[in-house]
């Protein structure tokens, strides 16, 4: 799947969103690109998983052992939606590239 960085940040809003919901917040502010799931919205790590499924529902897979909120590269850091767009621009671009696996 390609996808572009308007497109791709549609995605994380929306999951996002979807995430505040199923945890029962509700969007106060505006979401920017320097926004924090973690720290920002009150999500925490574990909401991660929900939101990667969201995210994979759309398209663009997440590995199981990956957390989109959580930056693993640079001591475990929370991720912005900005760095979150990257993130899954780089796995679709990854993805796209693979070759198709048949049965």
């Amino acid at each position: 799947m390609v996808v572009s960085t308007e497109q791709a940040r549609k995605i994380v809003i929306d999951c996002i969103k979807e995430s505040l919901e199923q945890a029962g917040y509700d969007v106060l502010e505006p979401i920017t690109d320097d926004t924090q799931p973690i720290g920002d919205l009150g999500l925490d790590s574990p909401m991660g998983v929900n939101f990667a499924c969201a995210v994979t529902a759309r398209g663009i897979v997440v590995p199981d052992n990956e957390n989109p909120f959580v930056d693993d590269t640079h001591k475990k850091r929370a991720r912005t939606i900005r760095e979150i767009v990257e993130y899954l621009i780089n796995l679709a671009t990854k993805q796209n590239k693979e070759p198709t696996k048949h049965a």
